[in-house]
Parts: C-alpha cells; sequence; structure tokens
C-alpha cells in the first residue's frame, strides 16, 4: 500500500474543486477567523407603521369580510350577490395582508400572523390597543366559521 492512502485503502481528501484538473482550490482550508458580529435580539424586527397598518387593514378586511358572509348564511341568504361581495371582501383582505407582509431572512422569525403573539406586534406598530385588535379579531373569526363552516354542516339533511 502506498503512503498517500490511508488504513482503508482510500486517498485521503484533498482540496480540490471537481472539474479543475486536479488544481487544488483557492480557499482556505481552516475556518476564518474573522470577528463575529455582535449577537443579535431574540425579538423579531418590530413593524413599522406603515406595514403595520396596511397588515392591520388587510386581517380587518378578512375577519370583517368572511364575518359578514357567515351572518348571510345564518340569516338564510347565503349565495346571494351580497354573501358573494362580503366574501370578495374577505379575499382583498388577504391580498391586502400579502402586499404589506415583508418577506426578508431574520434571524428570529416573526410569530404567525394569526396567533395573539403576531397580532400583537401589528397592534403595536399601528399605535392601537393590542387587546382590542385581539379580542376584535377572534371574535370575528369565530362569527365567521360559526356561519360558514358549522352552520350549513349542522343544518344539512
Amino acid at each position: 500500500m502506498s503512503a498517500a492512502r490511508s488504513s482503508s485503502g482510500r486517498r485521503p481528501p484533498q482540496n480540490r474543486r471537481p472539474g479543475t484538473g486536479g488544481r487544488p482550490s483557492g480557499r482556505p482550508t481552516a475556518r476564518s477567523t474573522q470577528p463575529r458580529p455582535q449577537q443579535r435580539s431574540s425579538q423579531p424586527r418590530p413593524l413599522l407603521p406603515p406595514e403595520a397598518r396596511g397588515t392591520l387593514t388587510g386581517l380587518a378586511l378578512f375577519a370583517v369580510g368572511f364575518a359578514v358572509a357567515g351572518i348571510l348564511v345564518a340569516a338564510g341568504v347565503g349565495s346571494t350577490p351580497w354573501y358573494y361581495v362580503t366574501i370578495s371582501i374577505g379575499l382583498v383582505g388577504i391580498a391586502v395582508l400579502g402586499f404589506f407582509s415583508r418577506r426578508v431572512a431574520a434571524d428570529v422569525p416573526p410569530p404567525p400572523i394569526w396567533s395573539p403573539r403576531g397580532l400583537t406586534r401589528v397592534a403595536d406598530g399601528a399605535g392601537v390597543p393590542a387587546r382590542l385588535v385581539v379580542v376584535t379579531f377572534y371574535g370575528l373569526i369565530a362569527v365567521s366559521v360559526v356561519g360558514n363552516v358549522l352552520l350549513p354542516l349542522v343544518s344539512r339533511r
């Protein structure tokens, strides 16, 4: 066995890149000793006021649109033009929400937008009381689910 081979019979890895014709790469083999940047906060970045207001508007359109649609279904006037208008308002809210949500790489990802922490983050950025936003949003979503999902399931014959 030659001296260039290890005890397993295979050659030890060399600092070479494929397709370079056997030339060693210009990269150093050891990690660089550059200092690391300061440790970042364990909090996601706060929303800027315009972002927060846009996000809050999108959440409001979504929740109100689907809640009113649920009320229309509960009133027995589902599948009417007004029902489709309110569903469309809810879908526009989702589009507005998508437009105002920034997708950037972050050390700490933000909480889900519909979670209490996510809603609090939006409310803080918009300057609105967080409890008001959380209670209102979840109340409207409850009306939406009851009217659009549960009542049609229960009243099915």
